[in-house]
Protein backbone atom coordinates (compact mmCIF):
# COMPACT_ATOMS: atom_id res chain seq x y z
CA UNK A 1 0.00 0.00 0.00
CA UNK A 2 2.77 2.74 -1.26
CA UNK A 3 1.51 6.70 -1.21
CA UNK A 4 0.18 6.72 2.15
CA UNK A 5 -0.44 10.31 2.86
CA UNK A 6 -2.13 12.82 4.76
CA UNK A 7 -5.39 12.14 3.08
CA UNK A 8 -5.48 8.37 3.49
CA UNK A 9 -4.33 8.49 7.00
CA UNK A 10 -7.54 10.85 7.43
CA UNK A 11 -9.84 8.76 5.64
CA UNK A 12 -8.74 5.48 7.26
CA UNK A 13 -9.06 7.55 10.64
CA UNK A 14 -13.00 7.79 10.11
CA UNK A 15 -13.63 4.55 8.69
CA UNK A 16 -12.39 2.47 11.67
CA UNK A 17 -9.01 1.80 13.02
CA UNK A 18 -6.19 1.43 10.99
CA UNK A 19 -5.35 -1.87 10.96
CA UNK A 20 -3.24 -4.53 13.79
CA UNK A 21 0.02 -3.31 15.30
CA UNK A 22 2.50 -6.23 14.06
CA UNK A 23 4.99 -6.94 16.04
CA UNK A 24 8.84 -8.01 14.75
CA UNK A 25 7.67 -11.84 15.22
CA UNK A 26 5.28 -11.44 12.71
CA UNK A 27 7.17 -9.22 10.28
CA UNK A 28 10.14 -12.00 10.62
CA UNK A 29 7.46 -14.60 9.00
CA UNK A 30 6.57 -12.24 6.90
CA UNK A 31 9.75 -11.23 5.01
CA UNK A 32 10.73 -14.30 3.29
CA UNK A 33 6.93 -15.13 2.55
CA UNK A 34 6.99 -11.69 0.29
CA UNK A 35 10.63 -11.77 -1.41
CA UNK A 36 9.10 -9.92 -4.72
CA UNK A 37 7.21 -7.23 -2.31
CA UNK A 38 8.24 -3.60 -3.31
CA UNK A 39 5.59 -1.53 -1.25
CA UNK A 40 3.92 -1.68 2.35
CA UNK A 41 2.37 0.21 4.86
CA UNK A 42 1.96 -1.24 7.95
CA UNK A 43 1.46 -0.14 11.79
CA UNK A 44 4.43 -0.96 14.30
CA UNK A 45 4.83 -0.07 18.02
CA UNK A 46 7.37 2.60 19.52
CA UNK A 47 9.11 1.80 22.58
CA UNK A 48 11.32 4.53 23.78
CA UNK A 49 13.95 3.85 20.92
CA UNK A 50 13.63 0.15 21.97
CA UNK A 51 11.74 -0.99 18.84
CA UNK A 52 14.92 -1.89 16.97
CA UNK A 53 14.22 -5.76 16.33
CA UNK A 54 11.11 -4.33 14.28
CA UNK A 55 13.23 -2.56 11.57
CA UNK A 56 15.88 -4.88 11.58
CA UNK A 57 12.33 -7.46 10.90
CA UNK A 58 11.47 -4.86 8.04
CA UNK A 59 14.67 -5.36 6.25
CA UNK A 60 13.39 -8.79 5.68
CA UNK A 61 11.51 -7.79 2.73
CA UNK A 62 14.39 -7.90 0.33
CA UNK A 63 13.04 -5.94 -2.69
CA UNK A 64 11.61 -3.44 -0.57
CA UNK A 65 11.99 -0.02 -1.58
CA UNK A 66 8.81 2.09 -0.32
CA UNK A 67 7.58 1.85 2.93
CA UNK A 68 5.03 3.75 4.95
CA UNK A 69 5.75 3.53 8.73
CA UNK A 70 2.93 4.66 10.68
CA UNK A 71 4.47 4.34 14.46
CA UNK A 72 1.78 4.03 17.47
CA UNK A 73 3.52 6.23 20.01
CA UNK A 74 0.76 5.45 22.65
CA UNK A 75 2.29 3.17 25.43
CA UNK A 76 1.88 -0.14 25.99
CA UNK A 77 0.14 -0.48 28.81
CA UNK A 78 -1.64 -3.47 31.36
CA UNK A 79 -5.07 -3.76 33.07
CA UNK A 80 -3.05 -2.29 36.80
CA UNK A 81 -1.97 0.74 34.01
CA UNK A 82 1.58 -0.40 34.33
CA UNK A 83 3.87 0.01 30.88
CA UNK A 84 4.36 -2.79 29.04
CA UNK A 85 7.58 -4.83 29.27
CA UNK A 86 7.20 -3.53 32.76
CA UNK A 87 10.13 -1.88 34.16
CA UNK A 88 10.15 0.37 37.79
CA UNK A 89 9.00 3.76 37.96
CA UNK A 90 10.18 6.33 39.42
CA UNK A 91 8.36 8.57 42.31
CA UNK A 92 7.28 10.90 39.73
CA UNK A 93 6.48 8.45 37.14
CA UNK A 94 4.09 6.94 39.52
CA UNK A 95 2.14 10.11 40.09
CA UNK A 96 -0.79 10.97 37.99
CA UNK A 97 -2.13 13.82 35.95
CA UNK A 98 -5.19 15.35 36.42
CA UNK A 99 -7.30 17.96 35.32
CA UNK A 100 -10.59 18.74 34.87
CA UNK A 101 -11.64 16.55 31.79
CA UNK A 102 -8.60 14.10 32.81
CA UNK A 103 -6.79 11.33 34.56
CA UNK A 104 -3.78 10.33 32.97
CA UNK A 105 -0.29 8.06 35.02
CA UNK A 106 2.59 10.86 34.51
CA UNK A 107 4.50 7.60 32.93
CA UNK A 108 2.00 7.30 30.20
CA UNK A 109 2.01 11.08 29.21
CA UNK A 110 6.34 11.21 29.25
CA UNK A 111 6.50 7.80 27.34
CA UNK A 112 4.18 9.33 24.90
CA UNK A 113 6.53 12.28 24.49
CA UNK A 114 9.58 10.33 24.31
CA UNK A 115 7.83 8.31 21.58
CA UNK A 116 6.33 11.42 19.83
CA UNK A 117 9.63 12.99 19.42
CA UNK A 118 11.12 12.19 15.87
CA UNK A 119 13.97 14.44 15.12
CA UNK A 120 15.98 13.91 11.91
CA UNK A 121 18.51 11.77 13.14
CA UNK A 122 16.57 9.49 14.33
CA UNK A 123 14.38 9.29 11.03
CA UNK A 124 17.62 8.71 8.88
CA UNK A 125 19.03 5.95 11.34
CA UNK A 126 15.45 3.88 11.21
CA UNK A 127 16.26 4.50 7.12
CA UNK A 128 19.85 3.85 7.03
CA UNK A 129 19.26 0.82 9.38
CA UNK A 130 16.61 -0.84 7.25
CA UNK A 131 18.34 -0.27 3.87
CA UNK A 132 21.58 -1.67 5.28
CA UNK A 133 20.07 -4.94 6.84
CA UNK A 134 18.42 -5.86 3.68
CA UNK A 135 19.70 -8.82 1.94
CA UNK A 136 18.87 -11.01 -1.53
CA UNK A 137 18.12 -8.14 -3.52
CA UNK A 138 19.76 -5.47 -6.13
CA UNK A 139 17.46 -3.03 -4.83
CA UNK A 140 16.75 -1.19 -1.70
CA UNK A 141 14.77 1.08 0.43
CA UNK A 142 14.28 4.11 -1.48
CA UNK A 143 11.82 6.41 0.56
CA UNK A 144 10.53 5.82 3.87
CA UNK A 145 7.43 7.99 5.42
CA UNK A 146 7.27 7.68 9.05
CA UNK A 147 3.79 8.91 10.98
CA UNK A 148 3.86 8.87 14.47
CA UNK A 149 0.41 8.36 16.26
CA UNK A 150 -0.44 9.69 18.96
CA UNK A 151 -4.28 9.00 19.16
CA UNK A 152 -5.59 10.86 16.14
CA UNK A 153 -9.68 9.82 15.92
CA UNK A 154 -8.64 7.36 19.30
CA UNK A 155 -6.73 4.93 17.38
CA UNK A 156 -5.26 2.68 20.01
CA UNK A 157 -6.09 4.71 22.87
CA UNK A 158 -7.38 3.07 26.30
CA UNK A 159 -7.71 6.26 27.31
CA UNK A 160 -10.16 8.79 27.10
CA UNK A 161 -11.73 12.19 28.03
CA UNK A 162 -13.86 12.07 30.70
CA UNK A 163 -15.99 15.60 29.84
CA UNK A 164 -18.93 15.50 27.79
CA UNK A 165 -17.27 18.26 25.84
CA UNK A 166 -14.87 16.51 23.98
CA UNK A 167 -15.75 14.01 21.96
CA UNK A 168 -14.24 10.33 22.54
CA UNK A 169 -14.00 9.92 19.00
CA UNK A 170 -11.89 12.99 18.14
CA UNK A 171 -8.57 13.31 19.89
CA UNK A 172 -8.70 10.34 22.60
CA UNK A 173 -6.95 10.77 25.69
CA UNK A 174 -5.07 14.32 24.40
CA UNK A 175 -8.12 15.90 23.63
CA UNK A 176 -8.64 17.84 27.43
CA UNK A 177 -4.70 17.61 27.51
CA UNK A 178 -3.19 19.27 24.71
CA UNK A 179 -3.73 17.64 21.44
CA UNK A 180 -1.67 20.09 19.96
CA UNK A 181 1.81 19.20 22.11
CA UNK A 182 1.93 16.24 20.74
CA UNK A 183 0.52 17.43 17.22
CA UNK A 184 3.89 19.92 16.90
CA UNK A 185 6.20 16.95 18.47
CA UNK A 186 5.08 13.99 16.10
CA UNK A 187 5.47 15.40 12.72
CA UNK A 188 5.07 12.81 9.36
CA UNK A 189 9.02 12.49 8.09
CA UNK A 190 9.92 11.33 4.66
CA UNK A 191 13.71 9.79 3.66
CA UNK A 192 14.67 9.65 0.78
CA UNK A 193 18.11 7.64 -0.87
CA UNK A 194 19.62 10.58 -3.33
CA UNK A 195 20.28 7.71 -6.41
CA UNK A 196 21.20 10.60 -8.90
CA UNK A 197 23.34 12.90 -7.21
CA UNK A 198 24.74 9.42 -4.83
CA UNK A 199 24.95 12.12 -2.04
CA UNK A 200 23.68 9.63 0.87
CA UNK A 201 20.33 10.54 2.18
CA UNK A 202 17.55 13.40 2.70
CA UNK A 203 15.26 13.78 5.30
CA UNK A 204 11.95 16.25 5.04
CA UNK A 205 9.84 16.86 7.89
CA UNK A 206 6.59 17.67 7.53
CA UNK A 207 5.01 21.01 8.36
CA UNK A 208 0.82 21.74 8.78
CA UNK A 209 -0.26 24.85 6.40
CA UNK A 210 -3.77 26.50 7.24
CA UNK A 211 -6.06 24.85 9.17
CA UNK A 212 -3.84 22.43 10.42
CA UNK A 213 -3.21 20.54 7.85
CA UNK A 214 0.26 19.24 6.90
CA UNK A 215 2.30 19.27 3.91
CA UNK A 216 5.72 18.84 2.80
CA UNK A 217 8.46 21.67 2.37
Amino acid sequence: MPGFTTYGVHRLLNRGQLGPIFPSSTIQELGPQCPSLQGLAICVQRRRGLETDVYTALAQFPRLIHLDLLLNCLPEIDSTENPVPLRELTEYESTRTSGHAYNLPTWYIRDCVINCAIDQELAEAIFTHIRNNQKGGGRRLQRLTIHPLHSQGGQYCSYYSISNSSPRTQWGAWGPFNAEVFDELARSWTVEADVVERAGIRAVKSTRGKGGNSRLR
